[in-house]
C-alpha cells in the first residue's frame, strides 16, 4: 500500500511539475510575443489620420521665398508683349506718380524715362525690367484705385519711411510690398473712399 502511494505521489508530483513547466513556457512565449508586437508597433509608420496627409505635414516646414524677379529671368518684355515705353507709362499712371517719383521707383534718371517714350522700341536693362515686372504684379494684387495712395503714403507730407525704403530698395520684393499694403490697408482704403465720396458730391 505504501508502495502504491509512493508511485501515485511520484506520478502526481511529475504531473504538477510538468504543468508548471508548461505554464512557464506559455508565460515566456506570451512575453516574447508581447515584446515582438511592441517592436513592430515602434517600427511601423503611424496610421494616417483623417484629414491629414504627408503633403500637408510637409507644408508646415517649407519656407516661402520672397517674390522677386531675378535678373536672369527678367528679360520678359519682347516683341510679343507691350513695349517698355507703354508698360512704363501704364504703370506710372496706375500708381499716380510724377516723373521724379517714377524715376525713383525704377531707380533710373528722369531722362531715361523720356528716352523710353521717344524710342518705344528701346530694350530696358535687366534690372529695370525686373523692377517693372514687380511693380506690375503688385498693382495687379492691390485694390483698384489704391496705387496713388501707396505713393502718397510713401512720399507724401508725412512719409512712411519703411514703405519708401521698400519701394526704392534693391531688389524690389513683391512679398515685402504686399506686407506693407496689408498693414496700411485700412488707412489707404479710408483715404481712397473719402476722396471718392468728395468727387461724387462735387
Amino acid at each position: 500500500m505504501y508502495a502504491k502511494l509512493s508511485d501515485e505521489s511520484r506520478h502526481v508530483s511529475s504531473s504538477v511539475s510538468s504543468g508548471y513547466q508548461t505554464t512557464d513556457r506559455t508565460t515566456t512565449s506570451s512575453r516574447i510575443a508581447s515584446a515582438l508586437f511592441a517592436v513592430a508597433i515602434t517600427v511601423l509608420p503611424p496610421t494616417p489620420q483623417p484629414g491629414f496627409s504627408d503633403a500637408s505635414t510637409r507644408k508646415l516646414t517649407v519656407q516661402q521665398k520672397p517674390h522677386t524677379y531675378s535678373l536672369a529671368n527678367a528679360n520678359c518684355i519682347d516683341a510679343e508683349s507691350e513695349s517698355i515705353a507703354h508698360l512704363s507709362s501704364r504703370l506710372q499712371a496706375g500708381y499716380g506718380c510724377n516723373i521724379a517719383q517714377w524715376a525713383a521707383l525704377l531707380k533710373v534718371e528722369r531722362k531715361t524715362i523720356y528716352n523710353w517714350k521717344e524710342n518705344p522700341e528701346t530694350r530696358p536693362q535687366l534690372r529695370h525690367n525686373a523692377r517693372l515686372k514687380v511693380l506690375e504684379a503688385f498693382l495687379g494684387e492691390i485694390d483698384p484705385g489704391h496705387g496713388p495712395y501707396i505713393i502718397k503714403a510713401a512720399f507724401g507730407r508725412r512719409p512712411n519711411i519703411a514703405l519708401a525704403k521698400t519701394l526704392t530698395g534693391e531688389p524690389l520684393e513683391l512679398d515685402a510690398l504686399t506686407n506693407h499694403y496689408n498693414n496700411l490697408y485700412s488707412e489707404l482704403d479710408g483715404r481712397y473712399k473719402r476722396d471718392k465720396h468728395k468727387v461724387a458730391r462735387g
